[in-house]
């Protein structure tokens, strides 16, 4: 049983929080521009007088700003948006017949798009906008529901590297409102229409800033608790994501007046790049900093997506197993609430898997399902559904913040994070992790079909939850030799859980499977018994299975050696 009531009566204010946050709206916060850097400022000044020490530095991001974006047919202009990572057109914009294209992207071939422009129906993401780019299309239309919500259409991880470039559809984009695309759709099925597409984006490299904040626990200690987000915002950013902001420099200050409880340090990380290079500053601070993160980072708490108007669910905010008890039981002792969490995925500045770091939360609270008025219609097609009508518009303004949530959600975070950087013990639970993953080896045998041999995993993934079971039965008798392996099975079994077994390179942005090592595994079953593609992906996929192996060896290695007295730092 868990000890909460010390982390509970934290004096966080409200009244601080409300005018941090009028403070960090007072600008438009644009990846690498003048008036993000000022808000940078702004940030670095009251965690300075917080207490803590920090550091700004400026790093070199692929960066895209949409600046303007025009739409005619049959020469009647129509309102519309561009995006972060379009192209930008010839100043006499690039023409096209326009075809409308209503379902999957199966439906996306070059017989039909070759040299036109081509409106994308039911939502488009970056696999349609992709398939319509390497169709031929001259350019693409989207829509977003009844409101512009900005968006990025590249699926590259933070900035470029040559085998990602591929990832940003190098083709032209606009979105247009719903009832614009029913009109629109109304004429493409009742003539022939000619569509021209003129879009400016400023997209380059540029120095964009990374702030680090550390308050430092009166015992020496390299350990670090993150609490991890970006300032960048589309306009002002109210809860998306000043209201974050606002919460690191709670932390902060409260953490500063805490140094003596403290078993490791604070560390709070302040990106840009988020919004507008897919990532660029978490991605740049996870190869940059590889190192330091990898022997030292206990945690990271992603903070996004807080206090908003109607943001009553708490269920379902992405975490790592290994961490989801202890934010259980946080939230449902602030809130009454079960939390149930959802899997850490390719989005929300989860860029540390490849670190071995435990994640919690990201897009922190979130709107009601499917009840909720202002979200019912229209909004399935972007993340407004979850995090209000307002999301990624010039309409997040600080009236959406609801400084009741407001405060419940600094509150979480910061009793959190103060728990795990004041317990002696390090609060991962990796009986969880094991569980999860021995489901996941289960899943991928019986995917296969029959077709390939998992039976090796499987035994390994039971032998290491019979391990843990078994490690976390009795109390530890060296606390720090403990926390030491803890640490080190995180290396293991966080790659293990959510990368294709590169720690050293984040995969890109396209969704994965859980285990995704093991994916390949969609693609055998798809082949023909003993053709030719087959064996390829087989061949592959024992290069996967090795990942597997491996690292379920290693962990069960340096569990036992723990158990039998042998264990040395790691």
């Amino acid at each position: 049983m868990r000890d909460l009531k010390p982390y509970l009566d934290y004096p966080v204010s409200i009244d601080r929080l409300m005018d941090n946050l009028h403070h960090i709206c007072m600008w438009e916060r644009l990846s690498g521009t003048e008036e993000e850097l000022e808000a940078f400022c702004y940030m670095e000044r009251e965690l300075k007088e917080a207490g803590a020490e920090t550091e700004m530095i400026f790093h070199d991001a692929y960066i895209s700003l949409p600046v303007s974006a025009k739409l005619y047919i049959n020469g009647q202009e129509y309102m519309c948006h561009t995006a972060s990572m379009a192209k930008s057109t010839p100043p006499q914009g690039v023409k096209g017949t326009l075809v409308y294209v209503e379902g999957g992207p199966e439906e996306i071939t070059a017989e039909r798009c070759r040299d036109r422009i081509v409106m994308l129906g039911g939502g488009a993401g970056f696999e349609k906008i992709h398939k319509a780019w390497k169709s031929g299309a001259r350019g693409v239309i989207g829509c977003p529901g009844e409101h512009f919500h900005e968006k990025i259409i590249s699926n590259a991880w933070g900035s470029p590297t040559p085998s990602t470039r591929d990832l940003i559809p190098d083709i032209p984009y606009v979105s247009v409102l719903e009832k614009t695309r029913e009109e629109i759709v109304e004429l493409v099925e009742n003539g022939i229409y000619e569509a021209c597409i003129l879009t400016e984006v400023d997209t380059g490299w540029r120095k964009i800033p990374l702030l680090f904040a550390d308050i430092r626990a009166e015992q020496k200690t390299d350990r670090y608790v993150m609490l991890s987000g970006h300032l960048d915002s589309w306009y002002y950013g109210a809860t998306d994501n000043g209201t974050a902001n606002c919460i690191q420099l709670e932390l902060a200050r409260i953490a500063a007046q805490h140094r003596r409880d403290m078993k490791r340090n604070i560390k709070i990380v302040i990106y840009s790049g988020h919004s507008h290079g897919r990532y660029a500053g978490s991605a740049w601070h996870a190869d940059n900093y590889w190192n330091d993160l990898h022997k030292n980072c206990v945690l990271n708490m992603n903070c996004d997506i807080i206090g908003g108007k109607g943001a009553t669910d708490l269920s379902r905010s992405i975490i790592m197993p290994e961490v989801r008890g202890v934010a259980a039981d946080f939230i449902k002792a602030y809130t009454g609430c079960e939390f149930r969490g959802g899997r850490c995925g390719r989005n929300g500045d989860q860029s540390y898997y490849i670190n071995g770091v435990s994640s919690a939360f990201s897009s922190f609270s979130k709107q009601p399902r499917p009840d909720n008025l202002e979200n019912r219609l229209q909004q399935t097609r972007s993340g407004a559904y979850d995090f209000g009508w307002w999301w990624h518009t010039t309409d997040d303004l600080t009236d959406k913040v609801e400084p009741e949530y407001f405060l419940r959600d600094a509150r979480i975070y910061i009793s959190i994070a103060m728990y795990f950087a004041c317990n002696s013990i390090i609060p991962l639970d990796f009986r969880e992790t094991a569980r999860e993953l021995c489901d996941l080896v289960d899943y991928w045998a019986q995917r296969a079909q029959g077709r390939y041999d998992l039976s090796e995993p499987q035994r390994l993934a039971d032998c290491l939850l019979e391990r843990f079971e078994r490690l976390y039965g009795d109390e530890p008798k060296e606390v720090e030799t403990f926390n030491h392996l803890l640490l080190a099975l995180g290396r293991i079994l966080v790659p293990l859980n959510y990368t294709t077994g590169n720690i050293y390179e984040n995969d890109s942005g396209v969704p994965l499977p859980p285990m995704p090592s093991l994916k390949l595994i969609d693609d055998l079953i798809r082949t023909p018994v003993g053709s030719s593609d087959a064996y390829d992906i087989m061949t592959a996929l024992n290069h996967k299975r090795n990942f597997v192996l491996d690292s379920f060896e290693r962990a069960i290695e340096l569990t036992d050696r723990y158990m039998d007295g042998l264990a040395e730092e790691v």
